[in-house]
């Protein structure tokens, strides 16, 4: 895996109605984005036989239905357009967009999301004359999408552009336990195969060795080593939610072993 910075700034052209569908930014091959609230993000993406791993950044940004919440800022709230949403610079900003009083007509950004979130609810408590906790107690205000969608919807792109099913590098494993209740059960088996062809399977009747071979040699051969874009979980993903705290519970003991 390569690691690199960005060089080329975002840009955004008005969308056709097709763009709005499928993006606009023509980037290839992203197959992973992992976005953060203080608008830092990383970017994984598939470029033949390697994986580009590429660090930007973003404005986090949500909609409001009144700007009520800000006015403490006074002359530090300033205005700005959706077009210089990528290369605004202020530490918050709002854009009106169309809409009757009441909607979410208020596109609010911040160089840092958890800074936005703090200021608005900071001036939710004074307007309320009450702590407010999250924006979620403020219903029918604020509108927000999580911190990926936010990026995605921000810079036009989209995965898996360009890439056939057959390009993507997939992994599958599979956990195998006596039980579903992590105070009763415990794994017996781990299944790994690829669509390269490797395939692996550990089992072993002493479950804190079976654990620790996965998580001390599993990781480092298999996940590393594979390098895969696709994680495609065996079984229903509720029933492998509820084994992976029998995967991660005897991690500690590993330590002793």
């Amino acid at each position: 895996m390569q690691l690199r910075k960005s060089k080329t700034p975002h840009l955004v052209p008005p969308p056709t109605v097709n763009e709005w569908v499928s993006g606009w930014d023509p980037i290839p091959g992203i197959v992973s984005v992992w976005a953060q609230r203080n608008g830092r993000v990383v970017v994984w993406r598939r470029d033949g036989a390697q994986v580009l791993c590429i660090k930007e950044t973003f404005r986090p940004w949500l909609f409001a239905a009144t700007l009520d919440d800000l006015a403490h800022l006074g002359s530090a709230l300033t205005s700005s357009s959706p077009t210089e949403l990528l290369t605004d610079t202020s530490q918050i900003s709002y854009h009106l967009l169309d809409g009757p009083p009441g909607s979410y007509r208020y596109l609010l950004s911040s160089r840092d999301g958890r800074f936005l979130e703090r200021t608005l609810l900071t001036g939710a408590s004074r307007r309320l004359g009450r702590r407010v906790n999250s924006l979620g107690e403020l219903s029918g205000v604020y509108y927000q999408v999580g911190s990926v969608e936010q990026y995605l919807m921000q810079t036009g792109r989209v995965y898996f552009r360009g890439l056939a099913f057959e390009d993507l590098h997939r992994l599958q494993f599979d956990l195998e336990t006596t039980a579903l209740d992590p105070h009763r059960g415990r794994i017996f088996l781990i299944a790994v195969r690829d669509s390269r062809g490797f395939s692996a399977v550990l089992e072993a009747p002493h479950p804190v060795r079976l654990t620790c071979s996965f998580w001390n040699i599993g990781p480092k051969r298999w996940v590393s080593s594979c390098d895969s874009d696709a994680l495609v979980v065996q079984s229903t993903w509720s029933g492998e939610k509820k084994r992976w705290p029998l995967a991660q519970k005897p991690v500690a003991a590993c330590a002793t072993v």
